[in-house]
């Protein structure tokens, strides 16, 4: 599998570049694209992400696959798995957040927001990621909700760059992986890294409502089992 690489000093956000230039993507090729700074970061949801020059990871991963790719649901949790893995590297534990979230000590380290383009027979799949690095207490404050860093849980700074190819060689082979046998290889590590207890409250937004119950299991398609206020189970595939 060939990768290319493209950075960008400042850009309105990565995934929004990566869906302006979709034909400009080699079909056999995994495009990394990543930024110094987002003027225009998106989080799930339409909501924004905060991202601040020259201290954070922007990254979209853009990579296709056949149209008819049954285990499409499941990308956001296989980067979020890729990322979990190089935080374990870097010595830290982390947990994550079904569908999106990646967690250390409790706090939200990082966030992913997975977009489709459909290009003729094919789905590019851009994986957006935004990883806290080097982000001081002051930095984290002005984010909404519990937001932490590396730099926070560690005590120590990061080369941004490092952690692109060490992010980079790590979700390259479970896109490998992912592509040519779906969720199944990488679902027993999903499983034991969620933060959620059985019976423990979640909320999340689904298609613009705040969706809250308790949480019951995750399926081994990836999807979601909620428990609602009425006593009802539902599936949400995210």
């Amino acid at each position: 599998m060939e990768i290319a690489h493209l950075h960008f000093p400042t850009v309105g956000s990565t995934n929004a570049y990566a869906k302006e230039h979709a034909n400009q993507f080699g079909l056999k090729t995994l495009t990394i694209l990543s930024a110094d700074e987002q003027t225009n970061g998106r989080g799930r949801g339409q909501h924004v992400w905060t991202s601040p020059p020259g201290v954070n990871l922007y990254l979209s991963f853009c990579g296709f696959v056949p149209k008819n790719f049954s285990s499409l649901h499941n990308c956001a949790q296989v980067l979020g798995l890729a990322c979990s893995d190089l935080i374990k590297e870097l010595g830290l534990a982390s947990s994550l957040k079904w569908p999106n979230d990646v967690h250390v000590h409790g706090k939200k380290v990082a966030g992913i927001l997975c977009e489709v383009v459909t290009i003729g027979d094919h789905n590019l799949v851009i994986n957006g990621i935004g990883l806290n690095v080097n982000m001081t207490g002051k930095d984290c404050a002005t984010i909404s909700g519990d937001a932490t860093s590396l730099y926070l849980e560690s005590g120590r700074r990061f080369e941004r760059n490092d952690l692109i190819k060490q992010l980079t060689s790590i979700y390259s082979q479970y896109w490998v992986r992912f592509k040519q046998e779906g969720l199944r290889p990488f679902l027993g590590s999903y499983r034991r890294r969620l933060v959620h207890q059985l019976g423990a409250s979640l909320s999340f937004h689904e298609d613009g409502d705040l969706v809250f119950g308790e949480f019951h299991s995750v399926s081994d398609d990836g999807s979601l089992n909620l428990v609602l206020p009425d006593g009802n189970v539902m599936n949400f595939r995210g």
